[in-house]
């Protein structure tokens, strides 16, 4: 019995030394088995990290110029109305016009649904090429003009009621389209200068005297 012990304790010293899983062997000493290889790395939209800073197909301004009007016109085409669609590329600036009648809906409150289309236009074609700082603008019946037009009349009789006053005048929010308008309009003029404050959808142009002006006065 005692010799048959002996044998039995002298296995699981070689077993273990082997390690393999013998009578008395430790189970945590065994070796692990390697799992299979990570897979290559992917980002969250399955682009390998090499691939990450890849362009996607480029356009002319030409291309996007049709694709803009394509696009334009199919959404015409969804609301019904009786209009005709154009395009006009002015070096970088891809121009698309529709004209007709009653078109009203798509021009929305104070140009707000022409914004969204502009914007909607603009996305779909840098989805499907790089723009390469092509800048597109949509127009519903000449609303874009008469707009600029009467923002331009506007911002000139704000402007000189902060010349008059030396007091900031801040206006009501606009949309990214329309404080363009009013920065480019208030900072032709001299004694002035502009800031946007607030947040989307509420964002808006504040039109103040010029702060250099402000320091000349002041030393005289």
């Amino acid at each position: 019995m005692g010799e048959a012990r002996e044998e039995n304790g002298k296995a699981a010293r070689r077993a273990e030394q082997e390690g393999r899983p013998g009578t008395g062997s430790d189970p945590a000493r065994r070796r692990r088995r390697q799992g299979p290889e990570r897979p290559e790395a992917v980002d969250e939209a399955g682009t390998r990290p090499e691939q990450a800073g890849e362009e996607g197909p480029q356009m002319s301004v030409e291309q996007q110029a049709a694709m803009a009007e394509e696009f334009v016109r199919g959404v015409v085409e969804c609301f019904d109305a009786e209009a005709t669609t154009s395009v006009l590329v002015e070096d970088t600036v891809v121009n698309v016009s529709v004209s007709g009648d009653d078109l009203g809906l798509l021009v929305g409150p104070r140009g707000a649904t022409l914004d969204a289309l502009q914007e909607l236009t603009r996305t779909v074609v840098q989805r499907r090429g790089e723009e390469h700082g092509t800048r597109i603008v949509v127009d519903v019946a000449g609303f874009r003009a008469r707009r600029t037009a009467a923002l331009e009349a506007f911002v000139r009789r704000v402007v000189d009621d902060v010349l008059a006053s030396g007091t900031p005048e801040a206006l009501e929010p606009m949309s990214a389209s329309d404080r363009k308008i009013v920065h480019d309009t208030a900072n032709s003029i001299e004694g002035v200068e502009t800031i946007s404050e607030g947040v989307d959808p509420r964002r808006y142009v504040v039109i103040r005297p010029r702060r250099s002006a402000l320091s000349g006065s002041d030393e005289s």
